[in-house]
C-alpha cells in the first residue's frame, strides 16, 4: 500500500496492486496491474469495502495498456493518495520511460491526477504536460489552508537556467483540479525542496563559493498560488 488514512470511523488503505508471481516481493512495470482501495471499520477492523480500477479502465481518458503502460509517455505510476472530507479521492502520478538501447537513463515524463467519488468510480482524469526529467518529479502533498483542498508538488531540477515546482491543486469548493508552475532562476546556486506551512513551500539554496559571493544557503517560503 502507499496511503493509509484514519478519517471519522473508517480507515482508507490505498494503492497499486499486481498479478502475483513466483516471488511475491517481486513487484515491476511488468506485473502492474491498477489501483485499489480498501475500507475497514476503524472499531471492529471488519472490511468494509475493497475495490480495484485495473489500467484498462483508464483507456476512456488515455492511450494505456493493461499494465499501465501509456503510449509515448512509458510506465504511470502513482505516490500520492488522498481523502477529503466528502469521500472523494485524489490520486496523483507520473510517467516515466526506461533506459533503452538509445537512452541508459530512466526519463519521467508527464504527470496525471485522478478524481474518484467515495465509491471508487471514476469522475476524471487529467494528464499535464511538463519537462522531462532524470529523477522523479513527486517531492510531497500537503492539505491547502483551513483543510479546504489539496495540493502535490512536483518538480522539475534538471533545468539549465531555472527549477520549476509544477503544483497540481485541487479545491473542494469546485471540485475541480488546477496546476500551476513557480520558475525560480539559479544564479550560481543550487536548490532544494522541503514540506512548509500550508499554501507555502520551503525553499533552501545552497550558493556556490565566488570571489563577490560569501554566502553558503539561505531559506525561504514559497508562496504557492491557490486562487
Amino acid at each position: 500500500f502507499s496511503f493509509a488514512k484514519i478519517f471519522e470511523d473508517k480507515i482508507y488503505i490505498l494503492g497499486e496492486y499486481y498479478s502475483k508471481t513466483g516471488d511475491d516481493s517481486q513487484k515491476t512495470e511488468y506485473n502492474k496491474l491498477g489501483i485499489y482501495k480498501k475500507t475497514y471499520n476503524k472499531k471492529t477492523g471488519v472490511l468494509l469495502s475493497d475495490k480495484k480500477i485495473p489500467y484498462s479502465d483508464l483507456k476512456k481518458y488515455i492511450d494505456i495498456d493493461e499494465h499501465g503502460k501509456v503510449s509515448k509517455e512509458g510506465t504511470l505510476y502513482f505516490n500520492d493518495f488522498e481523502v477529503r472530507p466528502d469521500g472523494t479521492i485524489l490520486v496523483f502520478g507520473e510517467t516515466y520511460k526506461s533506459p533503452n538501447f538509445f537512452n541508459a537513463a530512466y526519463r519521467f515524463t508527464e504527470l496525471f491526477s485522478i478524481v474518484l467519488n467515495e465509491n471508487f468510480d471514476i469522475k476524471e482524469l487529467k494528464s499535464y504536460n511538463v519537462n522531462t526529467t532524470y529523477a522523479p518529479k513527486y517531492s510531497y502533498g500537503q492539505t491547502l489552508k483551513n483543510n479546504k483542498g489539496y495540493v502535490s508538488f512536483f518538480i522539475d531540477l534538471n533545468a539549465e537556467k531555472k527549477v520549476i515546482l509544477n503544483t497540481l491543486i485541487y479545491k473542494d469548493e469546485t471540485n475541480d483540479f488546477k496546476m500551476d508552475k513557480i520558475e525560480l532562476e539559479k544564479k550560481n546556486s543550487d536548490i532544494d525542496y522541503f514540506p512548509a506551512k500550508n499554501g507555502y513551500v520551503g525553499i533552501i539554496e545552497y550558493f556556490k563559493k565566488t570571489k563577490t559571493e560569501d554566502r553558503f544557503a539561505e531559506l525561504r517560503l514559497e508562496k504557492i498560488n491557490v486562487e
